[in-house]
């Protein structure tokens, strides 16, 4: 095993075995919807597990990435909050640092910031929402973005008529509108399928890590593994999750890695 993804999972298990013990005598009661006129689940746990919520998240997130056959390592390290902005709008930025180790030498470097915003609707047993994606070019260093601004489409939908699981798929499309000419235009299709199911110990789910469709390359990738976390209750609800990946691609460069998340859940945070 690669001894950061060792390292990693030691980290993930001390820390949540810690914080199982402080919050173990915890009296508060289970959080509360944030948004009465908002259907989501009443168990804490499936309001942080469930993308459509409207509830404030303070998300950090890292993986390894690990090229089969290859010397070419990548460690990612996310901040992705979740900002309610009404009670049926949610705002979904995600700011990666991107560090890079290959036959060149070790790079860091901020990537492109990602913004979502999804306006969610309620039906019968699901939630599902529609709404604008964008890519701004902020990278500090050219290789570690697209040197493009990019519009698109986003589109998601959440199945709850299965007590204790959460089913869906959320998925948008990127093209570049501007941006540096010498640069490689941007059509790209990322989804994610989502699977969640909740037990007294915590939860397993289908990878966080999405697939793509490059349309202007012609390419792909697709991650397949699984998600094993818990929602530790109390003032501040905690969601910790780990997951090992295997990424497949058509271009022969298959990537194995894993991630940590670590997700702060705000539930009296933006409260519309």
């Amino acid at each position: 095993m690669d001894s950061r993804i060792g390292i990693t999972l030691s980290v993930a298990i001390a820390t949540m075995l810690l914080v199982n013990g402080a919050l173990a005598q915890d009296e508060h009661p289970p959080v509360q919807p944030p948004h009465p006129n908002h259907k989501v689940p009443v168990n804490a746990a499936e309001q942080a597990t469930d993308p459509s919520a409207i509830l404030t998240q303070l998300g950090l997130f890292y993986w390894t990435g690990n090229q089969k056959n290859s010397d070419q390592t990548t460690d990612t390290f996310l901040f992705q909050p979740v900002l309610p902005m009404s009670k049926n709008n949610v705002l979904r930025p995600a700011l990666p640092v991107i560090r890079s180790n290959g036959p060149t030498g070790k790079e860091t470097a901020v990537g492109d910031l990602f913004v979502l915003d999804a306006f969610m609707f309620q039906i019968p047993n699901a939630t599902w929402g529609i709404g604008p994606v964008a890519s701004l070019p902020t990278a500090s260093k050219d290789q570690f973005g697209s040197e493009k601004y990019e519009l698109g489409v986003t589109a998601i939908y959440i199945y709850k008529g299965i007590p204790k699981n959460i089913l869906g798929i959320l998925g948008y499309n990127l093209w570049s509108v501007a941006g540096e000419s010498s640069r490689q235009d941007v059509n790209k299709f990322e989804f994610q399928p989502i699977w969640v199911s909740h037990f007294k110990w915590g939860y397993i789910g289908w990878t966080d890590q999405t697939a793509v469709i490059d349309w202007e390359n012609d390419d792909w990738s697709f991650p397949v593994g699984l998600r094993f976390g818990k929602v530790f209750k109390g003032k501040t609800p905690l969601n910790i999750a780990i997951e090992p990946y295997y990424t497949f691609n058509d271009v022969g460069g298959n990537e194995y890695g894993f991630r940590l998340g670590v997700t702060f859940v705000k539930p009296g945070w933006l409260n519309h």
